[in-house]
C-alpha cells in the first residue's frame, strides 16, 4: 500500500509540474483536445480580461469625468440653490413691501371710500333739499301760469267783446258818417245851386251875358262864356268866381270824400 501511495503521489506530482506527461496522459486518455481547449480558452479569457479591464479603465476614466461633470452640475445647483434662496429671500422681502403697501392702499381705500359714502350722502341730501325746492318753485310757477292762464283768457275774452262793441260802434259811426257825408253832399250841391243863381244873377246884374242860353248848367262852359263874354266887369267878381269854381272841385273831387270819410 506504501508503494502504491508513493506512485500515486509521484505520479501527481508529475502531472502538475510535467506538461509533457500531463498532455501524454491526456491523449492516453483521450483528453488532449480537451485540454488544448481548455488552453485556448483560457488565453481567451486572458485576452478578455485584458479587454474587459482595458475597458474598466476606459470606463473609470469615463466614470471620472463624469463624476467630475456631477460634481461640477452638482456645484452649479449648489450656487443656483444659493442664489435661488437668495432670490426667494429678495422675493420675499418684495412680496412683504408689496403686502405692506396693498394693506396700506387698502386702509386708503376703506378711508376713501367711507368719505365718499359721506360726501354721497350729503350730496344726496342737497340733492333732495334741491328736488323739494325745485318742486315747489316748479309748483308756484305752474300755479302763476294757471294764474296767468286764466287772466289770459279772461283778457281775451274782454278783448274780444271790447272788439266786438268797437266794430258794432265802428259800423255805426260809418252809417252816421255815410249819412252825414251823403247830407252834407246834399246841402253842398243844394248851396251850388243857390251859389250858382246868385252868380247868374250877379252876371245878369253886371251885364254878363251867356253865348247859349244853356248856359246856367254846372258845366264849364258857362264859366267860359262868362270869361269870354266879360265886358270888364270888376275883379272882385272875377275872384269871386274862381274861388266858388275851386271850391265846387275840391268837394267834389274823389280825393276828398276819401278824406271826409
Amino acid at each position: 500500500m506504501a508503494a502504491r501511495d508513493r506512485l500515486k503521489s509521484r505520479m501527481l506530482k508529475l502531472l502538475k509540474e510535467d506538461e509533457e506527461f500531463r498532455y501524454a496522459v491526456a491523449g492516453l486518455l483521450g483528453l488532449e483536445e480537451i485540454l488544448k481547449r481548455l488552453d485556448r480558452n483560457e488565453q481567451e479569457l486572458v485576452r478578455l480580461r485584458e479587454d474587459m479591464t482595458k475597458m474598466f479603465e476606459k470606463h473609470e476614466e469615463r466614470f471620472a469625468r463624469i463624476e467630475e461633470e456631477i460634481r461640477r452640475i452638482w456645484q452649479e445647483i449648489a450656487k443656483l440653490r444659493e442664489d435661488m434662496v437668495k432670490g426667494f429671500e429678495r422675493h420675499d422681502r418684495e412680496i412683504e413691501r408689496l403686502t405692506e403697501e396693498l394693506t396700506k392702499l387698502r386702509e386708503d381705500m376703506v378711508r376713501g371710500f367711507e368719505r365718499h359714502d359721506a360726501e354721497f350722502a350729503k350730496l344726496r341730501e342737497d340733492m333732495v333739499k334741491g328736488f323739494e325746492r325745485h318742486d315747489r318753485e316748479i309748483q308756484r310757477l305752474t300755479e302763476e301760469m294757471n294764474k296767468l292762464r286764466e287772466d289770459m283768457i279772461m283778457g281775451f275774452e274782454r278783448h274780444d267783446r271790447e272788439l266786438e262793441r268797437l266794430r258794432e260802434d265802428m259800423i255805426k259811426g260809418f252809417e252816421r258818417h255815410d249819412m252825414e257825408i251823403a247830407r252834407l253832399r246834399e246841402d253842398m250841391m243844394k248851396g251850388f245851386d243857390a251859389m250858382n243863381r246868385r252868380i247868374s244873377a250877379l252876371g245878369a246884374r253886371w251885364g254878363l251875358e251867356s253865348r247859349r242860353p244853356s248856359g246856367r248848367d254846372s258845366g264849364g262852359s258857362s264859366r267860359r262864356s262868362w270869361g269870354s263874354r266879360s265886358r270888364g266887369g270888376p275883379r272882385s267878381t272875377k275872384r269871386a268866381r274862381s274861388s266858388v269854381i275851386r271850391a265846387r272841385w275840391r268837394w267834389t273831387s274823389p280825393s276828398a270824400t276819401e278824406r271826409s270819410c
